[in-house]
């Protein structure tokens, strides 16, 4: 099973969702997609460097044009 997970976007909170994406993991996840700010991704990377089945994606800002 795959989950596309999308919490809040700021640093901290992603520190507070790490229970969360390993849990999935841990359970039945074959992978899980994070949105992610661009600022925070290569510190994104590094927290979960030891398992590749974490993918990170930016968030996409629709603007109605």
């Amino acid at each position: 099973m795959r989950f596309f997970f999308l919490g809040h976007l700021g640093l901290g909170d992603h520190y507070c969702f790490t229970g969360i994406i390993y849990e999935l993991l841990k359970r039945s996840a074959s992978e899980v997609k994070v949105v992610c700010k661009t600022p925070n991704l290569p510190t994104l990377q590094q927290l979960y460097s030891a398992e590749p089945r974490i993918t990170f994606r930016p968030p996409y800002i629709v603007t109605g044009k």
